[in-house]
């Protein structure tokens, strides 16, 4: 008997991936993120410079270095104090007069509490685990200062407006000081007590225990010639760029430096004034380079 044939199994197709269309709406995301890490780049070097000058600040001063920032902070001062009183000359509004008069009558205390941030900031960083028993007290001197401030700057306003009411609330803030400082306290010691009660011991794991999975560094396909009908695409440099990648860009297309594109583009925005404009529609226009990382 000849045997029956098989019905050969129909194999499914995967289905093909959809290709994201290159709208506007998505290069408008693709600016916000790129401004988004140009924001976290400049905010990276602004604090490694001032790591960097706090650092040489300590080695140089030491122990000293708040003091020397409180004098700092007095000229400062004095030169505020200055300022107050040549706008009361200049304009004869009494308000800038008083405040004038406020600051320079009371430059010794302003001059200790320069002196108090200071030291609590250096103890902070350098004898943290000193620093962390008393932190609710200097936290609660602080917030005690503030309200001092706030009651004085409400009772030289009341001399100008003579209202009833700032009265009553400057009066009320310069009395409720000691109880603001207590309840500071107590609150700042009952948090730092609840934090160590719910911390738990976190426990080292074994590096050899534990394989950490590797990371495949995962790549998109630029599209095929067929598909671009053999028209080679101008796409924004995320390797080599400084904001959007557009001279980088145009500098891997035409094969040229990208420094001389960049020279070229401050020479034109320099001597017609659109080179902003132009930069920022070419931002906007030319997509970025998939292949790239844009992070």
């Amino acid at each position: 008997m000849p045997r029956k044939k098989r019905p050969k199994r129909k194999v499914q197709e995967k289905p093909k991936p959809r290709k994201e269309k290159d709208t506007f709406e998505q290069r408008f995301g693709h600016i916000s993120e790129e401004m988004e890490t140009i924001g976290k780049r400049i905010e990276e070097r602004i604090n490694i410079k001032e790591s960097e000058w706090n650092s040489w600040f300590h080695r140089t001063f030491g122990i000293a270095g708040p003091f020397v920032s409180s004098l700092f902070g007095l000229l400062v001062f004095g030169l505020l104090i200055w300022a107050f009183n040549f706008i009361s000359v200049v304009t004869e509004i009494g308000i800038f007069g008083s405040i004038g008069i406020f600051l320079l009558s009371n430059i010794g205390i302003f001059f200790l509490i320069f002196l108090f941030f200071s030291y609590t900031s250096y103890f902070s960083k350098v004898y943290h685990h000193i620093y962390l028993p008393f932190s609710p007290i200097i936290i609660a001197v602080g917030v005690c200062i503030g309200f001092w401030i706030a009651g004085e700057a409400l009772f030289i306003v009341n001399m100008s407006v003579a209202s009833s009411v700032l009265a009553k609330i400057s009066l009320y803030l310069l009395i409720s000081i000691p109880y603001i400082f207590w309840f500071v306290v107590v609150l700042g010691y009952a948090i730092v007590t609840l934090r160590i009660a719910t911390e738990k011991p976190v426990k080292r794991r074994e590096k050899s225990a534990i394989a950490e999975p590797s990371k495949v560094a995962t790549t998109r396909k630029l599209p095929k010639a067929s598909e671009t009908k053999d028209i080679r695409r101008l796409y924004r440099s995320g390797n080599d760029r400084v904001l959007g990648g557009v001279c980088g860009g145009i500098g891997e297309y035409l094969g040229v430096d990208p420094v001389i594109i960049r020279m070229l583009w401050i020479l034109g925005s320099l001597a017609w004034g659109s080179g902003i404009i132009l930069y920022i529609i070419a931002w906007l226009i030319i997509p970025r380079n998939p292949l790239h990382r844009w992070k």
